[in-house]
């Protein structure tokens, strides 16, 4: 009953008839049950209830497909039965690989007292982390990008992992480390890991029935990443209502939980940045602002603004988060987009031991306060907290200048249900919706090359892929927390985050937005020493052994995209290794921005010179580009009406930021994000 839900959940009644409106209008529906809200106690029933409702609407065999389904290799509940038994002195010997439980299991798991009962502790990690620092022994384990495997996720799916560098430092994989040990004893062993692997390889051709040579069927599988075999043995299920509402009547639901003096629910959730807290010793994660909250460097507390009135926390507090089983120190992030009895907290920080950069980040480690619940994961919605303000204002560094566009048609938006973009009435607008001003001069001209970019709105997720793959690429130094709280990062391309709306109906615009290579560029003629000018091929260049500093470019950019180098910095060992040589390390006083990666135009320029042709459309990928996973980002030639880049520019849905404001004519090309817009 909708009422009966309705008064249950807290969720309107039209919100839930809306999203059941959205699923039977879809041509293709399908609900998902994941994340860390559906991570709890109840998450069985939770995985039930969204199953059926899938068999309802008649997805299996379409958007799922039962052949795939499988048991996760990794259980919480077998986990802390053998932490159980290594308290009992069950247990002498403990390999761990690629796992840090003493940060990640929760502290009333007693692992860290467990540990002390084993005669020896065995470390494979290739970083000094919690657990690593407790072990015996420490055999350094080489990463994944430098190690040979496969993975079978599913019967049908047969992956290979092949290393794409040499290791660094002197390390092995757990494979080799393991047959080394073996080789020892009188087992009979394998050279490498790798004639294992292979060995393995050639019972799984004869299994899948290949009949070619081993040789060709290795290379093709490292060609192709593996072999995928398809399964048309599809799982029929029949629909009988009268099951169904048996089913739905044994789901049950329980809203205990464990403290009973706050309504208050903690929601830890796995950050962008560092994730479960393996990246939170990457300088580069560390500075990555996280795309909602748009905080960098730290841990925070996501809280409604009606709480925090109720526990007089005002933005930017310290606070206390405390329960039964831990505290934690944190800065309050007001914000009316949690709910009022949730207290939201990212996963990943509060090492104690994983190096310079995830030590610096302080406050505690959220997964303290968790219960060892005996679920097959870990419950991460499970336990209620309290607040209390603590003492002194935090740094909590917040790059977002503006919550909201202030109708400046930044990240735009059209709702595809009408089909009506946002209106343009001014006569200058063209077919497209582009701005044509009547111009005084005589327009720049581009004989070869005009080089462009295209965002697809609709397309992007905020993930940031492109923003660290500008670092890795450019040479971009971290600055740190405090020098970036004085605005002085260094990232040459942000995400820009918008909250458009209302809390009840909330739609959130991610923009990327990197140097705009404007035809018409305010950054070009206050330049004293003409530093930054406009190239022939239409990019708006810098020459950075002719800057001087004056930053007058960098006042008169509309976009604020520009950054000076206002000190000098290093790369410690090992992370020198990281610098790309085909970049320049800058020095203090020059200033600098967004080039679309001019060495990757130079290198495909010299080929294609090299073989008298032109180059092809796709053959420069700046590193923003190369790195986006749902292609967002598109760059080519604007002189070829065949380029991609060309045709999305002319897309009915594009159009260019400030410029019928300001007649910048940027190369960069933005099409509206799309909304879908069903209210009951």
């Amino acid at each position: 009953d909708v009422d009966k839900v309705s008064n249950y959940s807290g969720v309107e009644r039209g919100k839930i008839l809306s999203a059941a409106q959205y699923l039977f209008d879809a041509k293709h529906s399908l609900v998902l049950a994941g994340g860390a809200s559906a991570s709890s106690e109840q998450e069985l029933s939770l995985q039930v209830t969204v199953g059926l409702i899938n068999l309802v609407l008649g997805n299996i065999g379409k958007t799922i497909n039962l052949i795939n389904s499988r048991k996760p290799k990794s259980d919480l509940q077998r986990t802390l039965e053998i932490v159980s038994e290594m308290e009992k002195g069950d247990y002498d010997v403990l390999f761990v690989d690629g796992s840090n439980p003493l940060f990640t299991l929760p502290s009333n798991s007693k692992f860290k007292f467990a540990i002390k009962k084993l005669s020896l502790l065995v470390s494979f990690s290739s970083h000094l982390d919690e657990t690593t620092k407790e072990a015996d022994l420490i055999l350094p384990s080489s990463t994944s990008l430098e190690t040979w495997g496969d993975n079978i996720p599913y019967e049908g799916v047969y992956s290979l992992i092949q290393p794409t560098m040499t290791p660094v430092f002197d390390t092995k994989s757990l494979g080799d480390i393991l047959l080394t040990i073996a080789k020892d004893s009188e087992l009979k062993t394998y050279a490498t890991f790798l004639d294992y692997l292979k060995d393995y390889w050639k019972k799984l051709q004869a299994k899948i029935g290949n009949s070619e040579s081993f040789e060709i069927f290795w290379e093709k599988s490292l060609e192709q990443g593996g072999q995928f075999v398809s399964n048309q043995n599809a799982t029929q299920i029949a629909t009988s209502p009268k099951a169904l509402k048996l089913s739905f009547e044994k789901v049950k639901f329980d809203r205990t939980r464990q403290d009973k003096k706050s309504k208050l629910v903690l929601l830890p959730y796995p950050s962008i940045k560092t994730f479960d807290g393996r990246s939170a010793n990457r300088p580069w994660m560390q500075e990555l602002p996280d795309p909602v909250v748009q905080a960098a460097w730290d841990t925070w507390a996501e809280i409604h603004p009606d709480t925090a009135k109720a526990n007089g926390i005002k933005q930017g507090d310290f606070i206390q988060v405390r329960n039964f089983y831990g505290e934690l120190n944190v800065p309050a992030y007001l914000t009316p987009y949690v709910h009022k009895d949730v207290v939201a907290v990212p996963i990943g920080n509060g090492h104690t031991a994983y190096g310079r950069y995830a030590e610096s980040v302080k406050g505690g480690n959220v997964y303290e306060l968790l219960p060892s619940q005996k679920n097959s994961s870990l419950a991460l919605l499970s336990t209620n907290v309290q607040i209390k303000k603590g003492i002194g204002k935090a740094k909590l560094v917040n790059v977002q200048g503006s919550d909201d566009q202030g109708k400046r048609e930044i990240g735009k938006t059209r709702d595809i249900k009408t089909d009506h973009g946002d209106d343009h009435h001014d006569d200058h607008y063209g077919h497209h919706g582009h701005y044509e001003p009547k111009q005084m001069y005589e327009q720049r001209e581009h004989p070869t090359y005009r080089w462009g970019m295209a965002v697809d709105l609709a397309a992007c997720t905020g993930c940031s892929a492109c923003v660290t793959a500008c670092y890795a690429e450019n040479n971009i130094p971290t600055v740190g927390k405090d020098i970036m709280n004085q605005g002085r990062e260094m990232s040459c391309l942000r995400i820009e985050r918008y909250f458009d709306g209302s809390a009840d109906e909330l739609a959130v615009s991610f923009v990327p937005m990197m140097c705009q290579h404007c035809n018409n560029a305010p950054c070009e003629p206050v330049c004293p020493v003409y530093a930054t000018y406009h190239s022939e091929e239409g990019l708006n260049t810098m020459v950075y052994n002719r800057c001087v500093g004056t930053r007058y470019c960098g006042n008169n950019c509309v976009y604020k995209v520009r950054r000076f180098n206002w000190f000098e910095f290093d790369f410690p060992a090992p992370l020198d290794m990281q610098l790309n040589p085909d970049v320049m390390k800058r020095t203090a006083g020059v200033m600098e921005k967004c080039s679309f990666c001019t060495q990757r135009i130079a290198g495909a320029k010299d080929l294609a010179k090299d073989e008298g042709r032109m180059v092809r459309d796709g053959e420069v990928q700046p590193a923003c580009v190369q790195s986006c996973p749902t292609e967002a980002l598109v760059f080519g030639d604007l002189n070829d009406p065949n380029s991609r880049v060309s045709k999305i520019s002319k897309d009915e849905r594009s159009y260019k930021i400030l410029d019928h404001h300001l007649n910048t004519q940027p190369v960069v090309t933005y099409l509206d994000n799309l909304k879908y817009s069903n209210k009951i």
